[in-house]
């Protein structure tokens, strides 16, 4: 479709001369060069009062003049999309497997694994208001210990206002995740990972698996509510929902 634009395979490549006025390097973003492709090799399906799609996706390196490069990573991700009343919950599972050798990711970026961003009209800089798990209130930043004023929250909820409608989104992670290590930005940022302090090292005996809960919701969300859905979210498991998609 020539009205969609990659933007990441648009990029030019690493240019060290030019400046990037939000990060240094190493994250110097004219630094990096094009992004990598994440292709998808297969798709399957189901849909009836949820829909659950599984994916099989290659991770690969971008090579001038060519359309695939190198495969690192192979990946399972599942999503399941399903109505919860005035909410629209998505449960996302990752599993990354090395592919000819094994692959670290490194704690050199706090956007990363899996995340969000709100509308800019319902971000706590326009009004909007960030609450977690633990009480707090517009919390921001990193939040990775097990203890104290920056422990980690099980969940996070951005509620704002366009015009008379309140809605929002909430991002939760998953108990079994190897760690829930949180990073929050008042203009909307929500993002969960299990790198951002250490690496993780994905090797054949040791895939890297992941999970989030995104609840979308009109009106407000209550902590209650937040709650329920999830300790609902700790006992959905990746193998229970690849057992719903059909056989092609």
């Amino acid at each position: 479709d020539p009205r969609v634009v990659d933007f990441y395979r648009q990029l030019p490549p690493a240019d060290p001369a030019r400046s990037d006025p939000f990060h240094a390097a190493p994250k110097n973003l004219f630094q990096l060069g094009p992004s990598g492709i994440q292709r998808v090799v297969r798709a399957r399906w189901t849909a009836g009062q949820e829909a659950v799609i599984a994916l099989e996706i290659a991770w690969q390196t971008r090579e001038p003049g060519r359309q695939q490069g190198e495969t690192l990573l192979a990946e399972e991700r599942i999503y399941r999309l399903a109505s919860r009343g005035p909410c629209t919950v998505v449960d996302l599972f990752s599993r990354l497997m090395q592919s000819e050798r094994p692959v670290t990711l490194l704690p050199e970026n706090d956007h990363g694994y899996i995340g969000v961003r709100v509308h800019d009209l319902i971000d706590v800089e326009d009004g909007g208001r960030m609450v977690d798990s633990e009480g707090r209130v517009n919390p921001t930043e990193h939040f990775r210990d097990d203890a104290g004023d920056r422990r980690i929250p099980r969940w996070v909820d951005c509620t704002g206002r366009i015009g008379p409608s309140v809605f929002g989104i909430a991002l939760m992670s998953h108990p079994a995740n190897l760690r829930n290590e949180w990073y929050l930005r008042e203009f909307g940022l929500m993002i969960i990972s299990a790198a951002q302090s250490q690496p993780v090292r994905i090797t054949t005996e040791s895939p890297f698996e992941y999970a989030a809960r995104f609840v979308a919701h009109d009106g407000k969300l209550s902590s209650g509510a937040a709650d329920q859905l999830h300790a609902e979210f700790g006992g959905v498991t990746m193998a229970a929902l690849k057992s719903l998609v059909k056989r092609p």
